[in-house]
């Protein structure tokens, strides 16, 4: 994972020539603004399923930008799944050849669409390689290139003064970040829950079943990298069942629990949000802990349901200012998010 989250970049062309950038900086091309990866035909023409090309690495590109704010992730796992198989046949009417066609998208890294790509490779019976590049991979390259950081992510990037020659190091941009809150991890109260932490997947719990609480408390844990305090005021959960079948900061135990917040899913509704709890303040380069207990169940009704089986949940942090931060994906009593009823998973 990138060691801090960018925001996503949001139209399609500046996607395009951002994704165009970086792949120049990754195979080191001597000038990364006149280059072997180009933006391969315009608008109006038939791109044959490719946005950039590279005909000395023999490397196709297509970009996706998708608005996760917007549409679900299994709305846009389809789009993804739908676009990967129509651009796949389009490759096959260039007359020149590649040995690789990457699919990258401003939608998370899925390891569902890295093995859909995969599969299509020998479905198809391809010569070629697949690849799946999402948000969480691109934007982890990124943090090797100041170039790129300094273009696409620090547009009001202040300046020295007149006559300085200092030159802004990699430490200075990071803390000059305007728009990035840092995901830092997620425990578990177990002395308060039922439920443990996977030893080796580290968004993965499993349940007991013990005397203690069924609902799980997670226990998250964000920095703040912006060069102001925000504020978190509402939080969304993205919960299905599924059908049977950080670095940066010390160990969050050692910052101070802030707040405790209760969020009631609804079955029946596929996205779930809480905005009455006390609002949590993040003062600049700062860290905070808090903790979200999930109750399963309509609260008016004071009936829920214990989390048997096997479950996702996918949390969305909405701040001020418009800045929004998506948890990865947590799985309840299994490592595996695949829903064995549907091809596709469901978040």
């Amino acid at each position: 994972m990138p060691k801090f989250q960018y925001p996503k970049i949001k139209e399609d062309e500046v996607f395009e020539q951002f994704v165009a950038d970086l792949f120049n900086c990754i195979e080191n091309t001597k000038d990364y603004q006149n280059t072997e990866f180009q933006l391969f035909g315009k608008d109006g023409q038939k791109q044959k399923g490719i946005d950039i090309i590279s005909q000395k690495h023999k490397t196709a590109i297509q970009c996706k930008c998708k608005d996760t704010t917007i549409h679900s992730f299994e709305k846009i796992r389809k789009e993804l799944k739908s676009d990967m198989q129509a651009d796949i046949s389009k490759t096959k009417l260039l007359n020149f050849d590649i040995d690789r066609l990457i699919f990258t998208s401003t939608f998370i890294d899925d390891t569902i669409l890295m093995e859909y790509a995969n599969d299509l490779r020998n479905q198809e019976k391809l010569n070629f390689t697949i690849e799946y590049w999402g948000w969480e991979t691109l934007t982890k390259y990124v943090e090797k290139y100041e170039n790129l950081i300094k273009t696409y992510f620090y547009s009001n990037l202040p300046t020295k003064e007149n006559n300085s020659k200092d030159v802004l190091t990699r430490d200075d941009y990071y803390k000059k970040i305007t728009e990035i809150i840092e995901f830092v991890s997620v425990d578990i109260d177990s002395q308060n829950c039922s439920w443990y932490k996977d030893e080796i997947y580290e968004t993965v719990f499993w349940d007991t079943n013990s005397e203690n609480s069924p609902f799980p408390i997670f226990d998250f844990c964000l920095l703040n990298n912006c060069n102001s305090t925000v504020v978190l005021k509402s939080i969304k959960c993205k919960w299905k069942h599924l059908y049977s079948g950080l670095q940066g900061l010390p160990y969050p135990s050692v910052v101070k629990l802030v707040e405790k917040i209760d969020l009631y899913i609804n079955p029946r509704k596929e996205i779930n949000t809480i905005d009455n709890f006390n609002k949590i303040q993040i003062p600049s380069e700062q860290s905070v802990r808090f903790q979200v207990q999930v109750l399963l169940g309509l609260k008016e009704n004071i009936e829920f349901d214990q989390f048997q089986g096997r479950h996702s949940l996918n949390f969305i942090f909405e701040f001020n200012k418009d800045r929004v931060l998506y948890v990865p994906e947590i799985l309840l009593n299994t490592n595996n998010n695949k829903d064995t009823h549907e091809i596709h998973v469901l978040s």
